[in-house]
């Protein structure tokens, strides 16, 4: 059985606020649950889980979009757009879903580290059993992935960066 890329995200970025009280963290908690609680207000039929800090949601077209925004002494966001496809998107596509993406969810400065890291090339290719990853090179974040998946008709794009100050 494969493991889809998500998982590994997701475990990475909940892991993240796991067991830590709000005083013994270094990132506000409270902050990270108004930034989730803003996205969720702008798409009906949103559906928040706070401790798991994610929003989730079903558009009219059956493309589902899941935003993680958390952490305690690391900081991880990530979005991740799926939709029913037969073929992979190519790499330009992906790209340019990613940026979109970044620019609807993400803060504007890191939804411009995103744009000039891909728009200078500075990333590596990796090709995982379901997909691609593509690691950013960017010193304000200890991890920057742009991934990239088709599995059982399902295409996901996700973005995602972690970074600890």
């Amino acid at each position: 059985m494969r493991v889809p890329l998500c998982l590994l995200s997701s475990a990475m970025l909940a892991s993240f606020a796991a067991f830590a009280s709000q005083n013994d963290c270094t990132y506000d908690q409270s902050h990270q649950i108004e930034v989730l609680q803003e996205i969720a207000s702008r798409r009906p039929g949103a559906v928040l889980a706070e401790d798991e800090r994610t929003v989730r949601w079903t558009d009219e077209d059956g493309s589902e979009t899941v935003v993680r925004y958390g952490g305690c002494d690391h900081l991880g966001f990530m979005v991740s757009s799926t939709r029913a496809r037969t073929e992979e998107s190519p790499e330009a596509e992906v790209l340019r879903v990613a940026q979109s993406l970044a620019r609807e969810f993400w803060h504007e400065s890191d939804a411009k580290d995103l744009e000039q890291v891909v728009a200078a090339r500075e990333l590596e290719k990796e090709a995982m059993p379901s997909g691609v990853v593509y690691r950013l090179e960017h010193e304000s974040y200890d991890e920057f992935v742009v991934e990239h998946e088709l599995v059982d008709g399902r295409e996901r794009i996700a973005i995602r960066w972690a970074r600890s100050f």
